[in-house]
């Protein structure tokens, strides 16, 4: 039978996490088959021993992929893509998890009664590998206001962040609207947010109260370093985004100006901090 869903998992070197990943996925309790599409980038622990046990033992719901040789995070995952038979895609990186058994059901229920809504996603809890410390219920703890609709603008202007891992979206969508390649060629350092703003410029997008995963922050990762030039080339990348996505469905004047002034607080701060006055040149080439 073909799966109305699939879930897609990238993972490399997580051995300790891989396990409470994919017994979060196995657990979902749904009317209809789903899928668990897994691209295991050849680590050197031993992740992928423990996900081809799983694979022996639920063979009608996990494909595995297995390398021989790392190809890099934004292959592995369009790879892994390309596997894909649902008309619904779902996402989990290896080192998170979900923790809602209805989680699938839920999301599938409002899109396909909701025919003119592209993604549907929900709150999250945030579990920092460093501390060890949860914070559940992210958004209601912090009292974010999501908006559902056409929320282009305030996704672009407002201090707000989809969670891929609580993500379900149509793949007909979806696949017009990544484009890992074209991402690779602006150097951008991330492929959720750029993707997410696409959508969003197009389409709905509907927010549930619900918290239904589990994101892990790593203490070291492209968006969450002590390096200070990593976070400095971070903010380039996520800045570089939204221009590019203000020029393409914005062209708002107001808006222009909230986002250089808080690009250009970026630049200044880091500026201070290493007394490189060349980086200043990227006030004039955003």
């Amino acid at each position: 039978m073909t799966p109305l869903v699939s879930i897609v998992v990238i993972t490399y070197k997580q051995a300790a996490f891989i396990a409470q990943n994919l017994d979060g996925l196995l657990m979902q309790e749904t009317n209809f088959p789903f899928e668990i599409i897994v691209a295991e980038d050849c680590s050197p622990d031993n992740t992928k021993e423990i996900v081809q046990q799983y694979a022996n033992k639920h063979p009608a719901i996990i494909k595995f992929i297995s390398r021989t040789k790392n190809v890099g995070a934004i292959i592995n995952a369009q790879e892994a893509i390309s596997h894909c038979k649902g008309k619904y895609l779902a996402f989990c990186e290896g080192d998170d998890f979900w923790n809602n058994p209805n989680k699938l059901q839920i999301q599938v229920d409002f899109l396909e009664s909701h025919l003119d809504f592209a993604l549907v996603h929900t709150d999250v809890n945030l579990n920092y590998e460093d501390t060890g410390n949860t914070i559940e219920n992210h958004n209601q703890y912090y009292k974010i206001n999501f908006p559902s609709g056409f929320i282009f603008d305030n996704y672009l202007m407002d201090n707000l962040f989809i969670q891929t891992c609580t993500v379900l979206v149509r793949k007909e969508i979806f696949l017009k609207s990544s484009d890992y390649d074209f991402f690779a060629q602006k150097n951008w350092l991330l492929q959720d947010l750029p993707t997410w703003l696409e959508i969003a410029g197009n389409y709905k997008i509907q927010y549930l109260p619900n918290t239904t995963a589990t994101y892990r922050l790593s203490s070291e990762s492209a968006s969450r370093t002590n390096d200070g030039a990593k976070q400095f080339k971070f903010q380039l990348s996520v800045y570089g985004i939204r221009f590019y996505f203000w020029r393409k469905y914005s062209k708002k004047l107001a808006h222009f100006f909230v986002l250089y002034f808080k690009f250009f607080k970026v630049i200044i701060n880091y500026v201070i901090k290493t007394k490189k006055i060349n980086h200043l040149k990227y006030l004039i080439q955003i």
